[in-house]
């Protein structure tokens, strides 16, 4: 399966995942091997009326992201490391692919030293 079939698989099963009603779905997902050892972080968040609410993604949805954690965008010379993805309840989405340290990684990394 390439790149987009993943990411079309990851809103659909996102989109089947949320039973409430929603208008929007935020997924910020993290993933970087740092000094040998894999991290791997995820923060989930559907809006309705303006309301925010977080929930857990199901098994499925993680899946589709591990296998997309060991993709790179074509055209890109870099692997990434986390993205911001958003769908609305028209099922328009998009991912925002990021590079370099991401930002709950590193204030993970930053507590955690004694």
């Amino acid at each position: 399966m390439n790149m987009l079939e993943l990411q079309d698989k990851f809103a659909a099963e996102l989109m089947s995942s949320v039973k409430a009603r929603w208008d929007l779905i935020q997924v910020h997902y993290e993933n970087m091997a740092v000094d040998g050892e894999s991290h791997e972080i995820f923060l989930a968040f559907y809006f309705v009326d303006g309301m925010k609410n977080q929930f857990n993604l199901n098994l499925k949805c993680l899946d589709v992201l591990l296998d997309l954690s060991k993709r790179q965008p074509e055209s890109q010379a870099e692997k990434w490391t986390w993205f911001e993805f958003v769908i609305d309840s028209a099922g328009k989405y998009k991912f925002n692919y990021k590079y370099g340290m991401p930002p709950h990684l590193a204030t993970e990394l930053k507590y955690s030293k004694p």
